[in-house]
């Protein structure tokens, strides 16, 4: 997906230590993209803060194009008028791209507003 919004990576790397999480806003026009260059192991914890739903809603983290990209996309519902907030760990086998990018858009019905993070994972 071209001119997507970036996410911003936090760093959680040492166990019993506070980090700053960056909160972005969800951009459900053009997507997102969370750049894991240089960051060792490629974890990362996703989280999405949905405060308004309309419609349902489906976040799908785009399988990228190595070799475990082939078990396909992973996709996230939103129901209708439910706000909630989720969270995914994901290895970045099944997800990074050539370009050391994480790739997630947005699909549905109605209009979705909060906030997307994403944290490296120890």
């Amino acid at each position: 997906m071209a001119g997507e919004s970036t996410t911003t990576m936090s760093n959680g790397l040492l166990y019993n230590k506070m980090y700053a999480i960056t909160e972005d806003a969800i951009d459900t026009s053009n997507g997102h993209s969370i750049d894991l260059s240089g960051y060792k192991d490629d974890k990362v914890v996703i989280i999405v803060r949905a405060t308004l739903v309309t419609g349902d809603s489906v976040l799908t983290i785009e399988a990228g194009d190595k070799s475990a990209a082939s078990q396909g996309d992973l996709d996230i519902a939103f129901g209708d008028g439910v706000p909630s907030t989720q969270q995914v760990v994901l290895e970045s086998a099944r997800f990074k791209d050539a370009d050391e990018k994480v790739t997630i858009s947005w699909v549905g019905a109605g209009a979705l507003a909060g906030s997307i993070m994403a944290i490296n994972r120890p």
